[in-house]
């Protein structure tokens, strides 16, 4: 099975704030997509891994994603791990456990 190289079109919902609104808004879909531009994502499997940094709350995310021609680009939001931040960090591959 080839890689996917079709125009994918996107559709998104913005939820409501979690929390509280100090944080900084963020759109995936226009800083790694670069929507309006074309799609650079493996359209078939756009997501490598999730990576969630945790104390008593969720404090961040990293995203790793699967360019068209290969590679892989992250995005990171919130809290990023450092030593001594007292922080866990658990990673999810998704194309070693979730292959659709």
């Amino acid at each position: 099975m080839s890689k996917g190289t079709s125009t994918q079109v996107v559709a998104t919902v913005q939820s409501a704030l979690f929390g509280d609104s100090q944080g900084q808004h963020f759109n995936d879909i226009e800083t790694v997509v670069g929507i309006p531009s074309s799609v650079t994502l493996d359209v078939d499997h756009p997501v490598k891994s999730i990576t969630f940094l945790y104390g008593g709350v969720l404090d961040g995310i990293k995203l790793e994603y699967n360019k068209s021609k290969g590679g892989s680009t992250e995005k990171a939001h919130g809290t990023s791990a450092s030593k001594g931040n007292g922080l866990t960090e658990v990673k999810v591959d998704i194309e070693r456990n979730f292959r659709f």
